[in-house]
């Protein structure tokens, strides 16, 4: 475990170091292409840990990575869902009443609560085609890389005034 710890941190070190200023106004501008660069990275590395970390043989490899990719699918589609509720955030930032606040609360609960059932959806996906240990390893990586990319986009995000 610690070997993966190190490796993850080497491959989201990478993208992590190369943040400015300059691509964190991108965000709160409503200019898209931070936001894409990121997930980009972060899928390219997510796809390099998955293969690394499970170690699956080609028959398992075979079952996994096709229900593994129809979940990034369905994860990619709640991904643009939070993207519009960052523009509309960015949006209103200095004008934000507590009518847009509750209404932005309640659609960003719901996209965390269809998220997390997700991925217990793929856990039960993948249980199906590979071991549970396996399963769970795979939810366990995948968690991991939505915390880092989360906590990427958080920190180029203002607080509320």
């Amino acid at each position: 475990m610690k070997r993966f710890s190190t490796l993850a941190l080497c491959l989201v070190a990478g993208f992590l170091a190369f943040e400015d200023e300059a691509r964190g106004q991108a965000v709160m501008a409503g200019d898209e292409m931070f936001i894409e660069m990121l997930k980009h990275d972060i899928d390219q590395t997510r796809t390099e840990v998955m293969t690394s970390v499970m170690g699956l043989t080609a028959e398992e490899k075979a079952v996994f990575w096709p229900v593994y990719n129809e979940y990034r699918k369905k994860s990619d589609e709640l991904a643009k869902k939070d993207l519009a509720l960052m523009k509309e955030y960015a949006a209103a930032y200095w004008s934000l009443n507590d009518e847009q606040a509750a209404d932005m609360a309640t659609r960003y609960f719901e996209i965390e609560v269809a998220r997390k059932e997700l991925l217990a959806e793929l856990y039960k996906e993948l249980a199906k085609v590979v071991t549970p240990v396996q399963a769970l390893k795979a939810c366990q990586l995948e968690n991991r890389l939505d915390l880092i990319l989360d906590m990427q986009i958080a920190n180029e995000m203002p607080m509320i005034e």
